[in-house]
């Protein structure tokens, strides 16, 4: 898969990574610009505060705070889990339904934080902030929906996706890798909407919901996208696993007809996981993409 290929396939992830880099180099660049203003003027305006009268005076904030983050360590780390996971994500779904996910998990672990925060009396100048919640979502979504799909980790071989998730979501918990101690209301908001988010994106597909809120960038995103589809490696059968060789058909296969056979299997994984094709059909889709 060429570069370019790779961004035209991941049209919606590539666009939340890079709304997350183009906050932080605004952010970044006032601060150079203009030494001598408040370098808290403009977080402030993008953080969520914990009061409900700053939320009431601020109600974009939460959304503006999952794009915001508070340090580049906080940056690196969440874009590189969003890219990871959000990858694993579109083959298991669709890119609105990324989209969605982000932002709903995002929304749910505001809503967590809100809520834990004015139990008792809110701290002075507690705020929220960080794509983690967000992420957080995408990532425990793809391992509900691909449990057992296995990842061929540097050193560490071959490791089940769903085991990878724990370990992250643990380390976002510990405040290793993005996280921050005042957001763990917010993770856990992030991770129970993940979780549910498969069976609610499953009903919303049966019953023709759709999700368009960005329906004009998604149709400029389509026609750019490349026409030619290829299997992700992560679903490939793993190496050193022998499985018996797929005879072609005496009648010659062509290459619309493949391309419809790829799509019925990848349906079936969006909708029910890898692990339901049956061992012919996952050799067939090893032959197709062979094909292709």
């Amino acid at each position: 898969m060429t570069v370019k290929e790779y961004f035209s396939n991941s049209g919606i992830l590539m666009l939340l990574i890079a709304t997350n880099v183009a906050v932080a180099l605004m952010i970044g660049l006032s601060a150079w610009l203009l030494p001598d203003a408040d370098e808290g003027m403009l977080m402030s305006w993008l953080v969520m505060p914990a009061e409900w009268s700053g939320f009431i005076s601020r109600p974009w904030s939460a959304l503006t705070y999952m794009f915001t983050q508070i340090s580049f360590l906080h940056l690196l780390f969440n874009m590189l889990w969003l890219l990871w996971f959000g990858r694993i994500f579109i083959y298991c779904a669709t890119e609105k339904q990324l989209l969605f996910t982000y932002l709903c998990g995002g929304l749910a672990g505001a809503i967590c934080f809100l809520a834990v925060c004015n139990i008792g009396d809110p701290v002075p100048g507690c705020y929220l902030t960080g794509a983690s919640a967000a992420v957080l979502a995408v990532m425990t979504a793809a391992s509900v929906m691909a449990p057992n799909l296995e990842l061929n980790l540097l050193l560490l071989g071959q490791i089940r996706l769903k085991y990878v998730a724990l370990l992250c979501i643990v380390l976002t918990f510990l405040g290793i890798g993005g996280g921050n101690a005042g957001g763990f209301s917010a993770h856990i908001g992030g991770v129970i909407f993940g979780v549910f988010a498969p069976s609610l994106l499953s009903r919303s597909r049966s019953s023709k919901i759709k999700f368009d809120m960005m329906a004009p960038l998604r149709n400029l995103l389509r026609k750019m996208r490349a026409r030619k589809r290829k299997v992700p490696e992560v679903f490939r059968e793993p190496v050193g696993h022998s499985s018996p060789a797929v005879h072609s058909s005496p009648v010659p296969h062509s290459r619309q007809t493949d391309e419809e056979r790829l799509d019925q299997l990848l349906d079936k994984v969006r909708v029910s996981g890898y692990d339901s094709l049956s061992s012919a059909e996952k050799r067939e889709l090893n032959a197709i993409s062979s094909r292709l």
